[in-house]
């Protein structure tokens, strides 16, 4: 098997293995007692860990010899170094929290430091692997649909767990059915909020703001608006997790997506479709629907809802009492007498911390912070962490860290910096915020060329609000089937980001490859059809390798395949071949006659005028007469042959008719740069140079039997007919196969 069959296959387990994370999750949350794992470890986690590092090896094997392989080994390496250094310092550390010791043997230490590692993995394979758009629409899709479905059937159902903390972990008092009844009266709007089967709402917010933008994006660039359906579903979900970072998020990033889209439609000057507007509409209005009848208005008009007893303002505590309390009761006694009157959680200070064994920390908390500190569970568990760290007194401590501890203080960033140490946070956060910053200056760099990519500005959004949430509420850094779709998004990034760059001589004929369409005949003509409806201007290039050969001779012909507006088609089987050599996945021929006819039956269908310019003055009036006939909706506004001196005067007049297509054939590459000079002349429009398909679509020259043409040898069956082309074919294919070997042999 060779190293590309092996990357399509490996690309096929890493779209399994996004797929599997929410339900990997479920399964360990429903799961996780001793029946259901093997030496300790459940078995998700082993299915988990076994997929990704076998999709990682065969990554590493398949492309040993790129230079990103060698630096992701070099990577790995760094990370094997600071697990040991990690172990080495915790390994004596023996401290009791929550009644449980937390000395770790080097292979839980190991299995917890791996959460960091997977997503940078990730990194590496979705760009070694090209996971393109298709396989991160599936995914996304997949994993959303699969999470809000089971969401909101099992709270309709009643089987599902309320997404806030309670004691008995209770279902929820009603399902959404009853947001609706307007006789159901509730006091606790958290006691209608739904994690579904999941453990945590506070994840499951992390998880749905991450992936939103995606679903949003694909709902918008699609064709089918019911793609809108995914973006309903998560949204109602969204609103039945009930979290603040839940509900605002997914409004603020359906506005913010939105507006990414509005912004490339006017910068890459494409119309704007009224059906995408009118079904975000309509979404809207169900989502409002829904919102003006859930719990979540309810909180906003009556707030949290926590009151507490403790309302005194103790900022200027008497010294004197607080000495005199002291001196005359022990440290146990003290801390007894006063915690319940200070506003100190129970549970922190009799399970998580307990003060029979901190009597120290728990006075220092008593008499040197203000109320609203030690009210605060987040800064009183940042506290704890702190004094576990210099209680441990270690010199590492600070940069390799302490170790997981069960002791969370619901605020990403400081949780890390306790656990997995500077030099930890620097090795596996650092690489997220480099490819965010990078890619962001990129791309607002590109805004003044004019040149707005939407794809990425979408996933630095993604990016920007994960990190916001991972500070202001936490649970997002560790889950792994979150931090795996982080890993996803900062891949596609890079990817983005580090497109191979051709080279820059005139003989580079990769670029020309890297920018040819790639997604088949059937996808192309959908595509087209729209931008002709659209009235979007569109020049198209059928390419085989002659064209090719001479962009890379001809400066101005170069300049056309290269602009941003041109689009390329693989016309030759050539061109597929080449592609397969370099590792590029073009999945089929689009041929230019074939083409020719299916723009035929649009502009038929559609009533759209078009001008016929090229070939011999017999040739050009039966084809007209051939097309009237066969398409007598489509208007020929005009045809001319092309042996006229003045081919720039015809160009003019057809300028002045507006026509909605203009095929040209006069050969390469005279007709490419005869509509490339004139494009500009138009606002909207099919351009496209036929070279000689209108000798066959006129009946003057027979195509290729099917056989041939089933066996792409085309190129034969008219070398066959017409020897003299022999010399032609050698100037062009053979050189086009040694300049393909030559690239391949570099890269």
């Amino acid at each position: 098997m060779n190293n590309k069959k092996i990357n399509t296959i490996n690309k096929y387990l890493l779209v399994i293995f996004f797929i599997l994370q929410p339900i990997l999750e479920l399964i360990l949350s429903l799961f996780s007692d001793k029946n259901f794992s093997i030496a300790g470890i459940s078995i998700a986690t082993l299915i988990r860990y076994g997929l990704i590092g076998i999709i990682t090896l065969l990554a590493i094997i398949a492309n040993f010899k790129r230079k990103s392989t060698k630096i992701f080994i070099g990577i790995l390496i760094s990370y094997a170094i600071y697990i040991v250094l990690h172990y080495y310092n915790i390994r004596n550390f023996d401290i009791i929290v929550l009644n449980e010791s937390m000395k770790k043997s080097f292979i839980t230490a190991s299995i917890y430091i791996s959460k960091f590692i997977i997503p940078v993995c990730l990194i590496y394979l979705v760009y070694i692997l090209n996971f393109d758009y298709k396989s991160l629409k599936i995914t996304v899709l997949s994993v959303v649909s699969f999470v809000s479905l089971l969401i909101i059937i099992t709270n309709l159902l009643g089987v599902d767990y309320v997404s806030y903390s309670f004691e008995n972990n209770p279902h929820p008092a009603a399902n959404i059915l009853k947001w609706f009844d307007s006789t159901y009266e509730y006091k606790n709007w958290r006691k209608l909020t739904s994690r579904g089967l999941y453990p945590s709402g506070n994840e499951l917010s992390s998880f749905f703001v991450l992936l939103f933008p995606l679903t949003m994006w694909i709902s918008l660039k699609e064709k089918k608006n019911y793609y809108f359906v995914f973006v309903l579903l998560q949204m109602i979900s969204m609103l039945l997790v009930g979290t603040r970072i839940a509900v605002y998020g997914e409004i603020i990033l359906c506005i913010g997506t939105f507006f990414i889209w509005i912004l490339e439609k006017v910068f890459n000057k494409e119309k704007i479709q009224k059906t995408k507007i009118i079904s975000l509409i309509l979404v809207g209005l169900i989502f409002g629907i829904f919102f003006i009848n859930s719990p979540f208005l309810n909180r906003i008009k009556i707030g949290d809802g926590i009151t507490n007893s403790y309302t005194k303002n103790d900022t200027d505590k008497d010294s004197s009492n607080v000495d005199e309390d002291l001196n005359s009761l022990s440290k146990i006694e003290y801390i007894e007498k006063k915690y319940s009157t200070e506003g100190i959680p129970e549970k922190l200070i009799y399970d998580t911390y307990n003060y029979l064994e901190h009597p120290d920390f728990w006075i220092h908390v008593i008499n040197d912070l203000d109320f609203s500190e030690r009210n605060n569970s987040r800064k009183l568990k940042t506290l704890i962490l702190q004094d576990i760290e210099q209680n441990k007194a270690n010199s590492l401590d600070k940069f390799v860290g302490i170790g997981e501890i069960p002791i969370y203080p619901e605020r990403d960033y400081v949780a890390q910096y306790y656990y997995i140490g500077i030099l930890g946070i620097l090795l596996f956060l650092l690489p997220f915020i480099i490819i965010f910053l990078i890619s962001g200056i990129t791309n607002f760099i590109k805004l003044f060329g004019k040149k707005l990519d939407g794809f990425s500005f979408v996933l630095l959004l993604a990016f920007f609000f994960i990190s916001a949430t991972a500070y202001l509420a936490g649970h997002t850094l560790e889950p792994i089937y979150i931090t795996s779709f982080i890993g996803l998004i900062c891949g596609m990034l890079l990817s983005l980001l580090l497109k191979r760059k051709p080279s820059t001589t005139n003989d580079s004929i990769e670029k020309y490859i890297k920018k040819t369409y790639n997604n088949g005949m059937y996808n192309f003509v959908e595509e087209l059809e729209l931008k002709i409806k659209n009235n979007n201007k569109t020049f198209i290039v059928t390419a085989n390798p002659e064209t090719l050969i001479t962009a890379s001779k001809n400066k101005q012909l170069d300049s056309c395949l290269m602009d941003t507006n041109t689009i390329i088609v693989p016309d030759g089987i050539g061109i597929l071949k080449g592609a397969n050599l370099l590792s590029y996945n073009i999945k089929g021929l689009v041929p230019g006659i074939e083409l020719c006819n299916n723009i035929f039956d649009i502009f038929n269908r559609l009533g759209k005028s078009i001008y016929l310019f090229g070939s011999s003055q017999e040739v050009i009036t039966d084809l007209k007469e051939t097309l009237s006939t066969q398409y007598p909706n489509m208007k020929i506004v005009g045809f001319s042959n092309g042996y006229v001196q003045d081919k720039q005067e015809i160009f003019n007049s057809i300028a002045e008719l507006k026509p909605d297509g203009v095929l040209v054939a006069l050969g390469i590459p005279e007709q490419e740069l005869l509509i490339y000079k004139n494009l500009s002349k138009f606002n909207k429009g099919v351009f496209m140079g036929v070279g000689g398909s209108f000798d066959v679509l006129s009946g003057h020259k027979k195509r290729a039997p099917k056989t041939f043409r089933k066996l792409h040898l085309e190129w034969l069956y008219r070398i066959i007919r017409e020897p003299k082309r022999f010399r032609r074919f050698f100037n062009s294919n053979v050189k086009y196969i040694f300049k393909i070997k030559k690239i391949q042999k570099k890269s």
